[in-house]
């Protein structure tokens, strides 16, 4: 059973969840430390963030997300786990530059996929808070696309022949490369247009995605000038972005439409990008801590 998990992001006040990804109940098997999953056997997958216990918070109740059986070598081939996601490539799914690429929950969304089996739709995190504000800007399962589409169609050989016959099936047919080809996972372009036909709006959702395409391309520049620039990410730069994007969807949708199709209303500020991970990605995450 894989199960997903949340807490706050940043500080209690922030719209936004981090969330990751376990294969153990963490409210019944309360390992303080990582090393002490790695000793029971069981594994804890980051999702660029850092290790989380329910000691941190006794009193919460409400720390799962939701579980679903799961096929443990697709996980690991598409996410290895037990590792920080800033100390390993392989820790990273496809989300290789946090906070370009997509935050915690396109990569928890990567692991989850492995709950696909016997032809079901793979769990999502769509249930945290904040989930419609980072799929609006990085999709279901990150920017890079033909990438994620790559990995999750290699893993497929390593299951069939590590576990017999493939219990899962790939959803969608491929494809999606910079400069708007289309994303076969993208759920939010189907949430913007339901939302927005039912409340006689649809024709609102053909400029919301366009603007959407113009925010992720202007990340994409971002990250060629950061990596020519030394390669060190400029969040403040990237949460500013994101910021003016979510404005100029509220000028678009007014405050009724934005809080329907975002989930919060347009007077909350959005951080999606963590600031602090820009040194963590440096040095090694402590053990325990606040939140992601």
């Amino acid at each position: 059973m894989l199960y997903s998990w949340s807490v706050p992001a940043f500080s209690n006040r922030s719209p936004v969840d981090h969330v990751w990804v376990t294969d153990y109940d963490i409210r019944i098997s309360r390992y303080s430390t990582i090393d002490e999953v790695i000793r029971h056997e069981v594994n804890y997958w980051y999702c660029w963030g850092r290790y989380h216990s329910v000691d941190e918070d006794p009193r919460r109740q409400d720390w799962l997300i939701g579980n679903k059986a799961f096929d443990l070598t697709l996980a690991r081939c598409i996410c290895l786990e037990n590792v920080p996601s800033n100390l390993d490539t392989d820790a990273q799914g496809t989300i290789f530059t946090y906070g370009y690429d997509g935050v915690c929950h396109q990569l928890a969304n990567q692991v989850l996929w492995s709950t696909a089996v016997r032809g079901s739709a793979p769990l999502t995190v769509a249930r945290v808070r904040g989930y419609r504000l980072s799929e609006a800007v990085y999709g279901t399962y990150g920017l890079n696309i033909a990438d994620w589409v790559s990995k999750r169609n290699g893993c497929a050989p390593q299951v069939a022949s590590q576990s017999g016959p493939p219990r899962w099936r790939i959803i969608g047919r491929g494809g999606g490369m910079p400069g708007g080809q289309r994303d076969p996972d993208d759920e939010f372009s189907r949430h913007v247009r339901d939302v927005l036909k039912a409340k006689g709006a649809s024709e609102r959702a053909d400029k919301l995605l366009t603007r959407r395409k113009e925010l992720q391309n202007t990340l994409r520049n971002m990250r060629e000038a950061d990596e020519q620039a030394g390669g060190l990410t400029n969040f403040e730069a990237l949460n500013q972005q994101q910021q003016i994007f979510f404005d100029d969807a509220a000028k678009l949708l007014g405050d009724k439409l934005f809080e329907e199709v975002f989930g919060i209303p347009p007077t909350q500020a959005v951080n999606l990008v963590d600031p602090e991970l820009d040194q963590d990605r440096l040095d090694p995450m402590p053990p325990v801590s606040r939140g992601a």
